[in-house]
């Protein structure tokens, strides 16, 4: 079984890759121009061959990191994971995202390199917000089916240990009749 720690950091890599797919392919049918690895590493090093790598490895770190505050969040509020909170938490994250965005050019250390622009609807493509926010409702979406698929299956995975431990065993093995003897068997002679 793993620990509860891996399923969540697992959990959260899987949410990542959903979320990077949908930023992807918002960029890929051109709803969106925001270039998010691009503007994270560029935030990290003035090196532009190093800007990318870095900033994809920021990304995935940040994505895998957060599912541990999404985690956090779920068991301060006293409730399980499941796809429909995430996506709820995933909204409210998306909505800092954009909070974050609006100061982003203020605040980045290299603005002009990494392309920001003042916050507008129209800033990075036609519809860089709703995406924006999508991606990260299916962020949440993703990591809180995972976590939930993972916490029945090892609740499952309890139960049918707890069943095992107070079966009685019959004595015996492979290929062996199994004979199972109760207190009130007698023998007849």
């Amino acid at each position: 079984m793993k620990s509860p720690n891996g399923s969540v950091l697992v959990a959260g890599a899987c949410a990542t890759a959903a979320l990077t797919g949908a930023t992807l392919a918002s960029n890929a049918i051109g709803l969106t121009r925001l270039d998010l690895p691009w503007m994270l590493g560029t935030s990290v090093t003035a090196d532009r061959r190093l800007a990318r790598a870095a900033g994809w490895t920021l990304h995935a770190f940040n994505g895998v990191a957060l599912a541990r505050g999404y985690r956090a969040v779920w068991r301060r509020a006293g409730v399980g994971p499941n796809a429909r909170r995430g996506a709820l938490l995933g909204l409210v994250h998306g909505l800092a995202s954009l909070g974050y965005m609006a100061a982003a050019p203020r605040v980045h250390p290299r603005p002009a390199v990494a392309g920001l622009r003042p916050f507008a609807p129209t800033a990075y493509g036609p519809a860089w917000i709703p995406a924006m926010v999508f991606g990260h409702m299916l962020y949440g979406a993703v990591f809180g089916a995972c976590v939930a698929q993972e916490e029945a299956s090892a609740a499952r995975a309890g139960a049918d240990a707890s069943d095992r431990a107070t079966t009685p065993r019959a004595q015996g093995g492979i290929g062996r009749p199994t004979v199972v003897v109760t207190p009130s068997a007698r023998l007849s002679t």
